[in-house]
C-alpha cells in the first residue's frame, strides 16, 4: 500500500485555532488575503473544535500570498500554524494471496480495529 499526499492548490491549513474560534470568524480574517470561498473547522464527533481547520480561497495565487505572512498571523492572541493544505490518497496494490500461508487483513484509514478483531 502507498500513500500519496497532493497539496490542494488554493486551500490552506490552518492551526492552532481556539476552540471558540468560529468558520465566519475564519473567513473575515483571511479576506485580507483573497476572496475566500469557504473555510472548515474540524471538530470531534461532540462537536468540540480539534483547533485546527482549512480555508479555500478563490484561486491559488491568494491562497500563495498568506503563505509569505504565514510566520506571524496571530488571531486570538493565539499564533496561527499556517501551511499548504494536502489531500491523502491510499492506492492499494492488490495481490493474488491465495498461496499465501497467511490471510491479509484490510483496515481502512481512519478507523480503530477493535481487539478480537
Amino acid at each position: 500500500m502507498w500513500l500519496f499526499v497532493l497539496q490542494v492548490p488554493n486551500r490552506i491549513f490552518v492551526g492552532g485555532i481556539s476552540a471558540q474560534t468560529t468558520e465566519s470568524e475564519l473567513a473575515q480574517l483571511f479576506s485580507t488575503y483573497g476572496n475566500v470561498k469557504g473555510t472548515k473547522i474540524i471538530v470531534d464527533r461532540a462537536g468540540v473544535s480539534k483547533g485546527y481547520g482549512f480555508v479555500t480561497f478563490e484561486t491559488e495565487m491568494e491562497a500563495r500570498r498568506i503563505m509569505r505572512d504565514a510566520q506571524c498571523v496571530v488571531f486570538k492572541q493565539r499564533k496561527l500554524n499556517i501551511a499548504p493544505a494536502i489531500k491523502k490518497q491510499v492506492t492499494v496494490i492488490i495481490l493474488d494471496t491465495t498461496d499465501l500461508p497467511f490471510s491479509i487483513v484490510v483496515i481502512p484509514l481512519g478507523t480503530k480495529r477493535r481487539p478480537n478483531q
